[in-house]
């Protein structure tokens, strides 16, 4: 026995030690999934997908959320990234074609020529961001003029959803899951800096209303309550909002993404 304990904390200290973005590596790869790296103006960005780009004409795109852009309440972190991702579980239970998008300066990219920490602070929902992400998808879309997407974010890649949905005219359905909508609001509820240079969704123009939108909401989210983004979506035309008792931030989003996969399956065939 313990022998066995000592296997176990060896294991739990190489963990502990592991790099995050090799960790989300190892997560991707063991649900299948392949890596692409995609040029993006003055990024690279990491990418993984379930299967070729845009079978059937259709694609997810999923897009993860911050991460962890502060190692403590007035520290940067030198690595922004999460060391588990939610999204590669819930793409892991998604039959469409479907892509991880990857953020700049995110997997593995932190130190990479162009990047700083103020593009996982307070830039991290930039314009840079928004049109590095927003041509990398451009330029996948190009060979597939047909392809219809649907965005999908989460936390804080539910932001940048909201941000790239109007910039592709490709797009044509937004899926938020505990999003960031109104990332003022989010500050001010945290007391935390305003996220200068950043965009807000809250206070550019609603998504064109060809642009389908289905946000998923958990009533005990301390981190995101639904009430913070209640008026940004008043402004959006048409939102569907869903909200799930019990629900945190992190928790039970796996559960219940089978049952979402079929509402997303019946709006795309209304899609325009």
């Amino acid at each position: 026995m313990g022998g066995l304990w000592r296997i176990c904390l060896i294991l739990l200290i190489l963990t502990a030690c592991a790099i995050p973005s090799e960790l989300i590596h190892k997560q991707a790869v063991l649900h299948g999934f392949m890596n692409q790296r995609l040029n993006s103006k003055q990024f690279i960005l990491n990418s993984y997908i379930n299967k070729p780009f845009c079978v059937d004409n259709k694609i997810h795109i999923y897009i993860p959320d911050d991460g962890t852009p502060w190692s403590s309440r007035n520290d940067i972190s030198l690595d922004p990234n999460s060391r588990y991702s939610l999204l590669l579980d819930l793409m892991a239970i998604d039959n469409t074609s479907s892509q991880y998008l990857g953020r700049p300066c995110y997997l593995g990219y932190h130190q990479a020529e162009g990047c700083h920490p103020l593009y996982w602070t307070y830039w991290r929902y930039s314009k840079d961001v928004v049109d590095s992400m927003s041509f990398a998808l451009r330029q996948q879309l190009d060979d597939y003029p047909n392809c219809k997407v649907t965005l999908i974010g989460y936390s804080g890649g539910g932001t940048l959803a909201m941000l790239i949905a109007p910039q592709l005219l490709n797009v044509k359905a937004v899926i938020t899951i505990a999003g960031n909508i109104d990332i003022d609001a989010w500050s001010e509820l945290h007391s935390y800096s305003p996220l200068e240079g950043s965009l807000n969704p809250a206070v550019l123009p609603p998504l064109p209303s060809y642009i389908k939108q289905l946000h998923l909401m958990g009533s005990a989210d301390t981190n995101i309550p639904p009430s913070i983004v209640k008026d940004a979506l008043q402004r959006q035309p048409e939102p569907q909002i869903l909200h799930f008792e019990n629900f945190t931030h992190e928790c039970c989003w796996r559960k219940i993404w089978p049952s979402i996969l079929k509402i997303v399956d019946q709006m795309e065939k209304t899609m325009q």
